[in-house]
């Protein structure tokens, strides 16, 4: 008994069984092992990269290439984008110019659109965790226990946040060593003080003599 011929097309790369290729990959039926729908556009073919669990609201795991800080990325249209832009503008439209996507589920592997808010690049830092400017936008005292009330709260050019009270701590602090230090300087301060209490001396007494009648009011 002779054995049958095997043709050249049925042995595939890496299979020597001479299995059919229907019988390896499925026949392309619905339900066999392997087997999935034709992509019928490109944005399809990224569906087959994604994994929707069954609980809706839930996140869409993105299964594809990843960058350095687990993004997704893949290459559409043309030129390689990141994942969760790419389904945000095909289901909620284009993403306003200046503002970037921001994870409200915090898993940046997500591409669920309804979990992607647009937002400036400052509101997104500061919804950070991991970064020291949201962790200092959300602390309601400095240091050294003061609270950042308006009155208290001193507003930088660059947007940061000091306490008023710690800056006039240190002014005071560093304009009494500098006197204690340096004796021409305190005899300097001193003369110039003689000079403005002779200068403003009916000034000084008559306020002087409303803080007395003023706290006496009020005893």
């Amino acid at each position: 008994m002779t054995a049958t011929p095997r043709s050249r097309a049925s042995v595939r790369w890496g299979d020597r069984s001479g299995a059919p290729s229907s019988a390896r990959q499925g026949d392309g039926r619905a339900g066999d092992a392997g087997w999935r729908p034709p992509a019928t556009s490109p944005f399809d073919a990224l569906l087959s990269k994604v994994l929707i669990p069954p609980v809706p609201g839930g996140c869409w795991i993105w299964l594809g290439a990843e960058t350095w800080n687990r993004y997704g990325t893949v290459h559409f249209e043309g030129k390689q984008q990141l994942a969760h832009r790419i389904f945000f503008e095909h289901f909620r439209g284009k993403i306003p110019d200046g503002l970037i996507l921001d994870h409200l589920c915090c898993n940046t592997i997500c591409v669920n659109p309804f979990h992607l808010d647009p937002v400036t690049r400052r509101v997104n830092t500061l919804r950070g965790f991991k970064n020291p400017a949201a962790g200092n936008s959300r602390k309601q005292h400095c240091k050294r226990g003061h609270a950042f009330t308006e009155e208290n709260t001193i507003r930088r050019r660059n947007g940061w946040r000091a306490c008023r009270q710690c800056s006039q701590d240190y002014s005071r602090a560093s304009w009494g060593r500098s006197i204690r230090d340096n004796p021409e300087r305190r005899a300097k301060e001193r003369e110039r003080g003689r000079r403005y209490y002779r200068a403003n001396q009916e000034k000084l007494l008559v306020r002087k003599r409303e803080q007395w009648h003023s706290r006496k009011a009020t005893t």
